[in-house]
C-alpha cells in the first residue's frame, strides 16, 4: 500500500512497517553528507527502527532518532530531547513499578518539568528545585540563599568514605591533601565524629566528649585539651607549662585586665556565688567563705599571725574588756585523742586543745556547727583577752608589790623604835 501524503485511511490489521529482520528507516532528502559535526548516516537517515528479536528472550524494537545504533528503547544522538508547552517535562516511573501511576504518592512516577523559570522535579509534590543561576534547592521551591538549600531535614553522607568537605574561603582550588587548613572534613569512624585537615583535630564521643588535638578524649572529661593552652576571655588561658596552671586576666607576657576571681555554686544552692577567691589587689587574694578548712598544716612562711583589718576607723561602740582572766580560768584545756583521726587531717596519737561545749559557756561567739551537727571551735579576739589578762595580773601583781613595800616600811619602822635589851648584870658585878 502506497502512503499517501494526505494520509491513508487503515484498517484494525494493517500497521506500517516491514516484512523481514531488517529495521525500519525514515530519510529525509535522500542526501549522505554530516550535519553539525555529527557523522553522515546511510542517505542521511533521520530515524530507525531495530526489528523485534524473537527467541527464549525476545526483545522489542528500538527507536533510534540520529543514531543508527539505538541502545535504548528511544536513543537520540547529537541533541537534547525537548518538550514544551503548558504542560511540558519528562516524565519516567519508579523501576519497580510495572504501570503507570497518575497521582504518584510513593515515588511511582517522577517528572521533571519547568516553571516561572525554575527547573522542578516532582513526585506528587516538588521535590527538587533549581533555579536559572544554579541554585538547588531540597524541600524548598525558593532557594535563594545557598548555592545548595536543604530546607526540613539534615542533609547525610554514609558509606566507607561518608563525610562533608568544604574548602577554605581563601583558597580557590580543592586540595587534596591539606598541609595549612585549606580543606576540612568532617566524618565518622568508629562511632566518633572527627574534624580533620591533614590529621585529626577535634573529636567528639558518642557521650558527647570533646577532644581538642587528641582522638581519644580523656574518660570522664568533657573537654580534653592536648598539646596546647585553652584561652578564654580577657587573655585568661589553661597552659599546659609548669605541669600545667591556670592564667586569669593575663599571662607573662600579656598585661591584665579586670579583677579575676573564681566562683563556686553548691549543690541545689541558686545564687551569685556560694564562696568566692578573687584577686582584689596587686599582690592581695581574697577568700570569701564562711568557713575554711585546711585537712592537713596551714603554713605561712616567715611565721607571724594571720593579719585581719583592724583599723579603729573601721571600728564603733569600742569598749574596754573586763574579767578577761577570770572568763580564761574558766576554760579548761586537754589532752585527747580523735576517735577518727583521719576525718580530722589524719591527726593521730595525743592531741592537746579545748572542748566546744565548755568553751561555748563562757565565750558563745567562739562556737559554731557544722551542717553535720559538729561544734566548731574559732578563737577571734584570744590576743586582746590574753593582754588585758596581763594587765590585770599586773595590776594585782603592783597592787601586791606596794603593799610588800607598806610592809616592809613598816617593819624597818618597828625594828628601829623598839627598845635596847640591857644586860642581865650591873657593871660592879653586882646582882639586883
Amino acid at each position: 500500500m502506497a502512503w499517501e501524503e494526505d494520509g491513508n485511511a487503515i484498517n484494525a490489521n494493517e500497521w506500517l512497517g516491514t516484512r523481514n529482520a531488517l529495521p525500519l528507516m525514515i530519510r529525509t532528502n535522500n542526501n549522505s553528507q554530516a550535519i553539525g559535526g555529527q557523522p553522515a548516516l546511510d542517505d542521511q537517515e533521520a530515524m530507525r527502527i531495530t526489528p523485534f528479536q524473537p527467541g527464549a528472550a525476545p526483545q522489542r524494537g528500538s527507536v533510534g532518532i540520529w543514531t543508527d545504533a539505538p541502545r535504548r528503547a528511544l536513543h537520540v544522538q547529537g541533541t537534547e530531547i525537548h518538550s514544551g508547552g503548558a504542560v511540558a517535562g519528562f516524565s519516567f516511573g519508579n523501576r519497580q513499578t510495572p504501570a503507570f501511576v497518575e497521582g504518584p504518592g510513593n515515588g511511582e512516577r517522577w517528572v521533571w518539568y519547568a516553571t516561572e523559570q525554575t527547573a522542578r522535579l516532582w513526585s506528587g509534590t516538588d521535590k527538587l528545585t533549581v533555579l536559572p543561576n544554579g541554585n538547588v534547592g531540597i524541600g524548598t521551591v525558593t532557594p535563594t540563599n545557598r548555592p545548595l538549600q536543604v530546607q526540613g531535614s539534615e542533609i547525610h553522607t554514609g558509606g566507607g568514605g561518608a563525610g562533608y568537605s568544604f574548602g577554605n574561603r581563601e583558597t580557590a582550588a580543592f586540595v587534596d591533601t591539606p598541609a595549612n587548613g585549606e580543606r576540612w572534613v568532617w566524618y565518622a569512624t568508629r562511632g566518633t565524629a572527627r574534624l580533620w585537615s591533614g590529621t585529626d583535630k577535634l573529636t567528639v564521643l558518642p557521650n558527647g566528649n570533646v577532644g581538642i588535638g587528641t582522638s581519644t578524649p580523656t574518660p570522664g572529661a568533657r573537654l580534653t585539651v592536648a598539646g596546647g593552652d585553652a584561652t578564654w576571655g580577657n587573655n585568661s588561658r589553661l597552659q599546659t607549662d609548669q605541669g600545667g596552671s591556670i592564667e586569669l586576666g593575663g599571662d607573662r607576657n600579656t598585661r591584665g585586665t579586670g579583677t579575676p576571681y573564681i566562683d563556686f555554686h553548691f549543690q541545689g544552692l541558686t545564687q551569685d556565688f556560694n564562696t568566692r577567691i578573687i584577686n582584689i589587689s596587686d599582690n592581695r587574694l581574697l577568700i570569701v567563705a564562711g568557713t575554711l578548712e585546711a585537712t592537713g598544716a596551714a603554713l605561712k612562711p616567715g611565721g607571724g599571725s594571720w593579719g585581719g583589718v583592724s583599723d579603729v576607723r573601721l571600728k564603733k561602740n569600742v569598749k574596754p574588756l573586763k574579767g578577761a582572766l577570770g572568763k580564761l580560768l574558766r576554760l579548761r584545756g586537754m589532752r585527747f585523742e580523735w576517735k577518727e583521726p583521719e576525718k580530722q587531717g589524719n591527726l593521730v596519737g595525743p592531741q592537746m586543745g579545748l572542748a566546744a561545749q565548755e568553751v561555748e559557756e563562757v565565750f558563745p561567739e567562739w562556737v559554731d556547727t557544722d551542717p553535720s551537727g559538729y561544734k566548731i571551735l574559732t578563737v577571734r579576739g584570744f590576743e586582746a583577752l590574753a593582754i588585758e589578762a596581763f594587765r590585770e595580773l599586773n595590776t594585782e601583781n603592783e597592787t601586791l608589790k606596794l603593799k610588800n613595800e607598806e610592809l616592809e616600811d613598816r617593819t624597818k619602822i618597828l625594828e628601829s623604835t623598839k627598845p635596847e635589851r640591857q644586860p642581865s648584870g650591873n657593871r660592879n658585878g653586882a646582882v639586883r
